[in-house]
C-alpha cells in the first residue's frame, strides 16, 4: 500500500504494511507494519452557547429549527471526545422534558 502525500493513512482491518518511497529516488524506502487496535473512549464534552435562537421554521415537518451541531460557539453545540481518535463516538440524545425539547435525527451521509 502506498502512503498518500499527506502522510495519512487508514488500516482497514486487522493490520496492514505501508511502504513510503522518495518521489525522486525510488530506492530510498522505507517499510512499516501498523496494527488496527480499539482506542476506549475516555470521555465526552458537550459544549453549547449560553444563549441561542430559534431561527427557522421547518413547514414540511411543521416545526421550528433550533441549535445544531457546528463550529460556531456563539449559535451551535460542539461534541468534544476524549481521546480525538476513540473508536466508538456513538452519542444517544434523549429529551428529559419532551414540553421544553426534543431531538431530531438528522441523516446525512458521509
Amino acid at each position: 500500500m502506498i502512503l498518500p502525500g499527506d502522510g495519512t493513512f487508514r488500516v482497514d482491518g486487522q493490520e496492514a504494511v505501508f511502504k513510503a518511497t522518495l518521489k525522486t529516488d525510488p530506492s530510498v524506502f522505507v517499510e512499516f507494519k501498523a496494527v488496527s487496535s480499539e482506542v476506549a473512549l475516555q470521555a465526552i464534552s458537550v459544549s453549547v452557547p449560553d444563549v441561542w435562537y430559534i431561527n427557522g421554521w421547518n413547514g414540511l415537518g411543521d416545526y421550528y429549527v433550533g441549535i445544531m451541531e457546528g463550529d460556531n460557539p456563539s449559535q451551535n453545540y460542539k461534541i468534544s471526545y476524549t481521546p480525538a481518535n476513540a473508536s466508538n463516538k456513538r452519542v444517544v440524545w434523549e429529551p428529559l422534558t419532551e414540553d421544553i425539547a426534543t431531538q431530531i435525527r438528522k441523516f446525512l451521509q458521509k
